[in-house]
């Protein structure tokens, strides 16, 4: 084993020393340059590697062979071939790829030669060994032979003999001795069998009832206590399987209560809304259609109330969205449980808009007097997470068949109406007229007319003097709003500002305005008037938007103008929108701007 571990160690350490050496080879072929004499070098190093390959195949035949010894003669020419090539290109590899690298490969290759010579060493002394230790076991297997197999075989022949002499003298006696056994085995058989189907069979039979889903079986103990323990393990299988058909009915009947649950949910999630439990947008037109085909059988009247809250965006910006949809279930709250809405149809429409349908209408005073009992009844406070609120309302209402034939129709007609309702101010209502619908009609074309004048820049800025009296200086100027269309005309804020800040196009506006004075009065300071202030007018949006103070900040930056000769025109209504408003003015204040009430963008 010495020898063994021996050879495949110098084996092992040959071929780590011959792969390193054909590393070594690689490096220049890895690192060649594209000229001349590197192209020269790298032949001998191929060469040289062609060498290499010859030792490799010589030294792997050689040593492939078992139980021979390995010839070095062929082996020792294909060294002597690549040490010649070496020598002979010596300078050359020395000169192209560094006397280290030269050394290192003599070093290399001389290393790799006296490995070889110490593994076929071994191997010569390994083959000795064996040749040796096969000589030494045949000289033993003939000493077993000789002193122990033939003696044996003597043995056994002996051992024969007598075994046939007892063999002819036992057979008498088994005879006998076989009969009275044979006897005494079919009693035991018997009586084994006896007591071994019986309780079989009861085990049978209880098992094709419990296989019939009678799980109450029980199997009668007795016999065999083998036998005996697997009845009772049968007993026990049955009261676990009676225990388990007892859990899964149970757990059965939870489980389609739980989804009979779950699908009253849905149906109802289907036709309410989630957040106020009122009959959402398809419930409202699935009644509305009903109501209207008994209308049109009773020939009676069908009214419907469009209602919305009055400024629930600030209660949105000022107190949450959180806040906001509380509210909103007060309110849906108010509406089932409060006539008239209490004994009509209500319905939540989609943000802060409720709807209410009401049949059998006799006349239209009657609808009046609805939308005031609507009015009255927002007049008293709510009460809201411990917080006391008077939210007001605006009722725009239509009637079947007076103004629509349809449901979608009869849906526009109030929507138009609650929209002349909420321009004639807070806790208003309205009736449909036709006149509206022109209404509607002008203002979603004044709306687009906005959109494309804020997209090709049709806004300019007119600047009024504010002079005082004593000194007859101008000390500031007012910008003012204008917004010059196509056609030349020149409207005044006074004329979109409605809609213009319903549309959320007012925050785009008033932040162009903001830019636009912020950098006419820089340049005037650099200019002719140094001494230039300028106010700006400004809408509620912009400052619940939470970044207008930063936005202010940027723009008086950008243009470097000092924030005391900029001037924030406010109109009354801002001061009504909440703390973050309040929290916003105090900001601008530190910052050294002026604050003032004004129209916005009148002059």
């Amino acid at each position: 084993l010495l020898h063994s571990a021996s050879r495949r160690d110098r084996l092992r350490d040959y071929w780590m020393r011959f792969d390193r050496l054909e590393k070594q080879l690689n490096v220049p072929q890895e690192q060649a340059m594209r000229f001349a004499g590197a192209v020269f070098a790298s032949e001998s190093v191929m060469s040289l590697q062609r060498a290499l390959n010859a030792i490799r195949e010589r030294v792997s035949t050689a040593t492939s062979v078992s139980g021979t010894a390995p010839t070095g003669q062929s082996v020792a020419a294909t060294e002597n071939a690549f040490g010649a090539l070496l020598a002979r290109h010596a300078n050359d590899l020395e000169t192209f790829h560094g006397a280290q690298w030269m050394s290192e490969v003599s070093s290399g290759f001389a290393q790799l030669v006296s490995s070889r010579r110490a593994a076929f060493a071994a191997i010569v002394a390994f083959n000795e060994r064996a040749v040796l230790f096969r000589d030494e076991g045949a000289n033993a297997s003939s000493m077993v032979v000789t002193e122990l197999v033939e003696p044996a075989r003597r043995a056994l022949a002996d051992a024969d003999r007598l075994a046939m002499q007892a063999y002819e003298e036992a057979d008498k006696h088994l005879f006998w001795a076989s009969a009275a056994a044979l006897f005494m085995l079919i009693g035991i058989a018997f009586a084994t069998v006896t007591s071994v189907t019986r309780p079989v069979q009861r085990l049978t039979a209880a098992t094709r009832k419990i296989a019939s889903g009678n799980v109450r079986t029980r199997v009668p103990r007795g016999g065999a206590r083998e036998l005996d323990r697997l009845a009772e393990a049968f007993n026990q299988m049955a009261e676990q399987l009676e225990r388990a058909e007892a859990e899964v009915r149970a757990y059965h009947a939870e489980l389609e209560a739980k989804v009979d649950e779950r699908t009253r949910e849905l149906r109802h999630l289907a036709h309410h809304d989630p957040l106020t439990q009122l009959p959402n947008r398809r419930q409202l037109f699935v009644h509305l259609e009903n109501a209207l085909e008994r209308a049109r059988l009773r020939r009676s009247r069908v009214a419907v109330l469009f209602i919305d809250l009055d400024n629930f965006k600030t209660i949105n910006d000022s107190l949450g969205h959180s806040f906001g949809d509380s509210v909103l279930q007060v309110i849906s709250e108010r509406l089932r449980t409060q006539r008239p809405a209490a004994s009509a149809f209500s319905a939540r429409f989609g943000g802060d808009e409720f709807t209410v349908i009401c049949e059998n209408i006799d006349a239209m005073d009657e609808v009046e007097r609805i939308g005031a009992l609507i009015l009255e009844q927002f007049q008293s406070s709510l009460i809201v997470h411990g917080r006391e609120l008077r939210i007001s309302v605006s009722v725009g209402a239509s009637v079947y068949p007076d103004h629509a034939q349809d449901s979608h129709a009869l849906l526009r007609a109030a929507d138009a109406a609650l929209f002349s309702a909420k321009e004639r101010g807070r806790s208003c209502w309205s009736m449909f007229a036709p006149a509206l619908v022109e209404a509607a009609s002008s203002r979603f074309k004044l709306e687009q007319s906005l959109r494309c004048a804020v997209e090709r820049g049709e806004f300019e800025l007119v600047y009024q003097p504010q002079v005082c009296f004593e000194t007859m200086e101008t000390h500031a100027v007012e910008a003012l709003l204008r917004w010059r269309q196509p056609n030349g005309e020149i409207m005044a804020p006074s004329e979109f500002f409605d809609v213009a800040e319903q549309s959320a196009l007012i925050t785009e506006i008033s932040d162009w305005a903001l830019r636009t004075a912020v950098e006419a009065a820089a340049s005037w300071q650099s200019s002719v008037w140094p001494k230039a202030r300028v106010a700006v007018n400004i809408s509620s949006q912009q400052l619940l938007s939470g970044t207008f103070v930063k936005r202010v900040e940027e723009v008086l930056g950008k243009h470097g103008l000092p924030s005391e000769c900029l001037e924030i025109e406010l109109t009354e209504t801002v001061l009504q929108t909440g703390a973050t408003t309040i929290e916003a003015l105090h900001q601008l204040r530190e910052m050294g701007i002026s604050i003032a009430l004004d129209d916005f963008g009148t002059g």
